[in-house]
This record gives C-alpha cells, sequence and structure tokens, in this order.
C-alpha cells in the first residue's frame, strides 16, 4: 500500500510546502483533499476513520494553540490538521516538533542575517534569577504577518519528508 501512500501524502504536502515559500499561502484545495485522501486511504487499509480522525483531531488542537497565540496563520492550521489525519498521532508529534525545530534555525538565521537576534531577545524576554521570564506573548492572531515571517507550512512539509525517510516508509 506504500504506492498509495507516498503520492497521496507527499505530492500534497510538497505542494503546500512550496506555495506557502513562494507566495505566502496554503491553498484550502489541496489541503482538503489531502485531509479527504488521507481518510480514504486508511479506510481503505482497515486502520479505519478513528485512526485519521484522531490524528486530525489532534492536529486541530496542538494548530489552534499556535493560531490562536499568532505563531501561525489559518493555512498552517488547516495544514497540521490534515497532516495529522494522514500521519496518526504519533508521527504527527515527530513532524510538528522537528517542524517546529526547523522553523526556529530558521528564524534565527534571519535575525542573525538582518543583526537583530540580541534586539529581538531584548525585546521578549528578560533574565531574572538566572530565569528567562517572556515579556510578551503576541495577542493579535488577525494581524498582518511581516514581511520576513517564517513558512511554516514549508517546515512542516520538510519535516514530513524526514519522518518519513527516517521512519523507512514504515509510517503506521
Amino acid at each position: 500500500m506504500d504506492y498509495l501512500f507516498y503520492p497521496g501524502l507527499l505530492v500534497p504536502v510538497t505542494i503546500c510546502g512550496i506555495t506557502d515559500l513562494r507566495d505566502g499561502i496554503v491553498r484550502n484545495r489541496v489541503v482538503l483533499l489531502t485531509a479527504v485522501t488521507g481518510l480514504m486511504y486508511h479506510v481503505f487499509i482497515g486502520q479505519g476513520p478513528a485512526y485519521s480522525l484522531t490524528g486530525g483531531l489532534v492536529g486541530l488542537l496542538a494548530g489552534y494553540i499556535g493560531y490562536r497565540y499568532g505563531g501561525m496563520a489559518g493555512g498552517d492550521l488547516k495544514f497540521i490538521t490534515a497532516l495529522g489525519i494522514w500521519l496518526g498521532v504519533h508521527d504527527l508529534y515527530w513532524v510538528l516538533l522537528i517542524g517546529s525545530l526547523i522553523g526556529v534555525v530558521w528564524g534565527v538565521a534571519v535575525l542573525l542575517k538582518h543583526r537583530q537576534f540580541l534586539a529581538t531577545v531584548k525585546e521578549m524576554a528578560y533574565i531574572r534569577y538566572g530565569v528567562a521570564f517572556l515579556r510578551k506573548i503576541p495577542e493579535d492572531a488577525d494581524a498582518p504577518l511581516p514581511k520576513d515571517a517564517i513558512p511554516f507550512a514549508t517546515c512542516l512539509a520538510l519535516a514530513t519528508w524526514l519522518v518519513v525517510a527516517l521512519k523507512g516508509g514504515h509510517i503506521w
């Protein structure tokens, strides 16, 4: 069944990653198609809809937290949900962890390139008694994205490819 799994997951993941990098948008029709085909795939191979829907629900909840606090856009939230439907809870966890690490490294690289790393850290946090405290959390999730925002769907697409490769094709 891997011949259905890989194109069904990796083609739309790649499309979402490229469009987010290029245009700053994750297309709804690609995400919807990804979610529907993921659900159909798991029903077809016998894992049933519970496997997919549980992964999708966990993806929705995890993504909503990031969306709610302004850390990602709505397309990223939908993309994470579709990834959960395809991958299930366990592999979604690894994609989110690795994708977040890719995003952090990318963000630090951008700040270092613009020589803004220390200023940004001082603006966001302070240290007292050897413990770091956050000064502020982004409050407005509807604010426009900055021009140098990290395309998180691209980070998630890279992480998905990495997780699939590291697992040697054994996704479930």
